[in-house]
């Protein structure tokens, strides 16, 4: 028999909250035993008495997603998934013994790397071969750099013109007013007829110049 001693630890939830601060701190003072014990008073002893065996869920350390489980963090598909396998975007997976594919952690690092790069213009074949020049050990910043450059060109162009078909549009808009104005109820007043015959005055006036 061992000596009791007048320390209350007569439920589990007090032998748990022991058991972590060992398990973390490595050692636990007898102040913090007592602490520990005082909030939940009562009468009964701590003894040396073995703790019942019990499993503490949820913390295992993962080491790998499957497919599925990595598709669904970023809303796509494990096609997607094996799509980027095949450009050489990602590694290809191990497989379990029952054949499921299973990525090493690190490809959720890679994963937002790509899906970044991709919604600011960047293509598949181009992040491919950026990765895998990247991967074998060459710096290809400048050239990452520089197609950066470019898509912000063309961003421009395009912005200029889309300012065009903006203001053609007003303008458009403006003219169908008046034609309709001008039409009785329940008759066609011919809107695109009268945008196609705009627009090939306009195209021979180009011509002209």
């Amino acid at each position: 028999m061992y000596e009791r001693s007048p320390f209350h630890a007569g439920d589990d939830a007090t032998r748990l909250r022991i058991l972590f601060c060992i398990s973390f701190n490595g050692f636990l003072k007898s102040n913090q035993i007592l602490g520990i014990l005082g909030e939940l008073g009562g009468s009964s002893y701590l003894t040396l008495e073995r703790i019942p065996k019990f499993k503490i869920t949820g913390m295992s350390e993962k080491h790998f997603y499957r497919s599925g489980e990595l598709a669904r963090v970023f809303g796509i598909s494990p096609d997607t998934l094996r799509h980027y396998e095949r450009m050489g975007l990602i590694q290809r997976p191990s497989r379990s013994s029952n054949r499921y594919r299973e990525y090493p952690l690190q490809t959720i690092d890679r994963i937002n790397l790509i899906r970044s790069a991709l919604s600011v213009g960047f293509t598949i074949r181009e992040l491919s071969r950026i990765l895998k020049a990247r991967d074998a050990g060459k710096i290809p910043c400048l050239e990452v750099r520089d197609l950066a450059r470019q898509k912000l060109e063309l961003i421009q162009d395009q912005l200029q013109e889309l300012g065009k078909t903006r203001a053609v549009l007003q303008q458009l808009l403006k003219n169908w007013d008046k034609q309709l104005k001008q039409v009785p109820i329940g008759e066609r007043a011919g809107l695109l007829e009268s945008l196609a015959k705009a627009r090939a005055v306009t195209k021979r006036k180009g011509e002209s110049k």
